[in-house]
């Protein structure tokens, strides 16, 4: 687990009423195979609950549960989202829940959280039910090298704490690791957003968009990442 500390996550508070986001539709696509089943799904590191209250707003029948580390954000979650059903979760903790608890488990933007990426994503596959799906949407490295990354703000001295939640795993890691624990498929989607997302100057780790010259654009924020988004979808 990282050692750095993971404040920024605060912002989501406020974080209300916003249209759903790119990757929520896209997720939710996925999971029209599920339409008429009551199927129980697993939001980890749902913050104030966003994504749970879109896929209940889309699909009536299935059972979702958002699990967030942080209390407050859960509290803000309760009051945000009543309708949804909220629980504190350490996704590093292989006993928070039980084995083969679910049918689908989605983690997005957690996994650039940890160090040790692999202690998350075997907890979470041991918690699916055999043939279940985890979808990982997060920064994953085309290129063979894993990227661990930590930043302050200038204001703060030298030899201050460091913020995380901003690792790039690369994709043979991530293979690696998905063939020790003998999954049954896995792919990568890449992922384009579809809308303008602003600059914030009070807040400049928060990620916006720019364009390329052919239009299409590309997500970067305050730490200088061009950021290499990808789906990554695992069948147990």
């Amino acid at each position: 687990m990282s050692d750095k500390k993971r404040t920024h996550d605060q912002f989501y508070k406020n974080e209300k009423g916003l249209p759903p986001k790119d990757i929520f539709v896209k997720i939710g696509n996925y999971l029209e195979e599920y339409k008429d089943k009551n199927i129980k799904i697993a939001d980890i590191g749902t913050a104030i609950g966003s994504f749970p209250d879109y896929l209940s707003k889309r699909y009536s029948s299935f059972e979702i549960t958002g699990f967030e580390y942080l209390e407050e954000l859960i509290e803000e979650g309760k009051k945000t989202y009543p309708h949804i059903k909220f629980d504190y979760l350490d996704v590093n903790d292989s006993n928070s829940l039980e084995d083969n608890s679910f049918d689908v488990i989605s983690m997005i933007g957690v996994l650039s959280i940890f160090d040790n990426y692999i202690l998350p994503i075997k907890n979470c596959l041991s918690w699916i039910k055999p043939g279940g799906k985890l979808f990982i949407f997060g920064m994953f490295n085309d290129y063979d090298i894993d990227v661990y990354l930590g930043y302050k703000h200038s204001t703060e001295p030298l030899g201050s704490s460091l913020e995380g939640g901003w690792n790039i795993v690369s994709k043979e890691s991530i293979r690696q690791t998905l063939n020790e624990l003998k999954v049954q498929s896995f792919e990568f989607h890449d992922f384009e957003v579809s809308v303008d997302i602003k600059k914030k100057l009070d807040d400049p780790a928060r990620s916006w968009t720019e364009k390329y010259s052919d239009g299409s654009r590309f997500i970067t924020n305050g730490l200088c990442l061009l950021q290499p988004q990808k789906l990554l979808i695992i069948t147990k």
